[in-house]
This record gives C-alpha cells, structure tokens and sequence, in this order.
C-alpha cells in the first residue's frame, strides 16, 4: 500500500474506526484477527494515518481507551452518536470513517472521498458500500442521527438518505475490484489470507 498524500492538511477530520460489532459469524474478535504482524484494527488505523488523517479514535466496548457507546445496541448510529457526545469532536469539521473489517481498503480511496465531501461541502459515501464513509459534522447531523437512532430503522442507509448524502461512483482509475471486500466469516478469512500471500505487493 502506497502512501498517500492528502491535501488539503487534515486538520479539520477525526478518523473513526468501527470496532465494535459482535462478530458472531467469525465466531471472534474481528478487530483482534492479524496476518502479516498486523491485526485488522492495526490496519484500519494505517490506512487512515496513510490517508493523512492524523486524529484517530476507535468505537468499541471491549477495547481499551476506545470510545464506548452510550446508549447499547444502535449500532453504527449508537458509535457516531457517543462519538458526537463524548465531547471528542473540538475543532473538526469531517469525520471519516472506516470498518475495522474491511482491510482492503485503500488510503487513496479515502483521499477522494474526502476530496469530494470537501467539494461539495456535503456527507458522501460510494455507491457499492456504505462504508467507508465521510461524514460531515454539521447541526443537521445531530438532528437526523438523533432522529434515526429513535426510529425503527437505524441503518447507516436511512442516515444518509435523511442527510440527502451524496453516493459515489468509484472512478476506473481508482477501482481495484476488492476494496470493498468485508470479512464476516472464517471463509472470508481465509481468502483474505490466501489474498495476502498471492499478493505480496497488498501486504502493509
């Protein structure tokens, strides 16, 4: 993974890794699975410091000095709303956030989502997932995330939708076909493993 080289300076972005799903069809910890000296958690935080994102913090409830939910079972709303709430955000203006089970992920990805939230000052997100995503911090953010984490419907799709968030086509430049690649299950591992080893030049 190359570095990348983001401008303008990342001053205004909090980058968020979310680790704090249940991971019962891995059968156990998602965040704490490593190949090639890193584990999975290890990862999301490189491609964001590669990314030029230099405030990094961690949604999870089992894992030390990361940011804890403060209403249980919302998840990824449940995360964005305690990280809004646990007086982390100072000065940013963008939060951009990443899973902790998408490894493929690449920082260059993150350079152009930021890039075009930036441009059009708005929340954005690709088309072919949800995640990872650019979220721009903003009154209308807490009055739509309070507003989904009560309803029935507390899916990152239903934030975004009610945000009027712009979807993105992955450009031909910057597809590499896998980045999307999400690990839920010891099979997915294993391809993610045997992904590694086939391909030397994918390794942190």
């Amino acid at each position: 993974m190359n570095q990348s080289h983001m401008t303008p300076p990342l001053a205004n972005v909090l980058g968020l890794v979310m680790a704090g799903g249940q991971s019962s069809r891995m059968g156990q910890d998602k965040a704490a699975l490593s190949k090639d000296g890193l584990t999975l958690l290890e990862r999301a935080k490189l491609v964001l410091k590669r990314a030029n994102v230099s405030e990094i913090i961690v949604s999870a409830n089992d894992i030390d000095g990361a940011c804890k939910d403060i209403v249980p079972n919302k998840g990824p709303l449940g995360a964005i709303w305690s990280v809004l709430n646990h007086q982390i955000i100072t000065n940013q203006s963008v939060m951009l956030i990443v899973p902790v089970d998408m490894p493929l992920l690449s920082p260059e990805s993150l350079e152009y989502l930021y890039n075009k939230s930036l441009a059009c000052q708005n929340t954005c997100y690709f088309e072919a997932s949800f995640l990872p995503l650019c979220l721009v911090i903003n009154d209308a953010l807490y009055s739509k995330l309070e507003q989904s984490i009560q309803s029935e419907d507390r899916s990152l799709r239903a934030l975004l939708h009610a945000l009027g968030a712009d979807k993105l086509v992955m450009p031909t430049w910057l597809a590499k076909g896998d980045e999307f690649f999400n690990l839920n299950t010891p099979e997915q591992w294993q391809r993610f493993s045997l992904e590694m080893q086939n391909n030397p030049e994918k390794r942190n």
